[in-house]
């Protein structure tokens, strides 16, 4: 699956003219993470990726799962991608960023429904010394993207 998804990867220089810059601190990651859903099967993904500063892959992750909804989906790609984190002890180390508004919004306001994966949430970034949240365009995700929708 890491050779079909390489070619997506793009370098600094791509970041850099769609204006995305990578952390500029030696030992800072960051984590990439996105869901997708199909609402005719049900069926939908995770994905995610963590980074060095130079923008070379450590870590990965891709799954398969049923959810409800796309909301659903994002919000355990995250919930992945933060455990991940944490088994990777890179505590104080990373900065997470999605492409959904919905997903950063909701870890401040409960949805009921999800509340249980939300504090599951919170508790792993609390556990990981609170790292920043950052929305990016799409375009920023396109390789987790591809992860979610393999």
């Amino acid at each position: 699956m890491w050779l079909l998804l390489r070619n997506k990867l793009p370098t600094l220089s791509t970041l850099y003219n769609r204006g995305i810059t990578s952390p500029k601190k030696l030992h800072q990651l960051f984590l990439n993470v996105d869901g997708s859903y199909e609402p005719k099967t049900i069926n939908g993904g995770t994905g995610g990726i963590i980074r060095n500063h130079l923008g070379n892959r450590i870590a990965g992750f891709a799954c398969k799962i049923k959810v409800e909804n796309a909301y659903h989906a994002e919000l355990l790609a995250l919930l992945h991608g933060l455990t991940l984190a944490k088994e990777k002890n890179f505590k104080h180390m990373i900065l997470v960023e999605t492409d959904s508004q919905v997903l950063l919004n909701s870890l401040n306001n409960d949805n009921p429904q999800y509340s249980h994966i939300c504090a599951d949430c919170r508790s792993l970034l609390q556990q990981l010394g609170a790292p920043p949240l950052k929305h990016v365009p799409r375009e920023a995700n396109r390789t987790v993207d591809a992860l979610a929708e393999y």
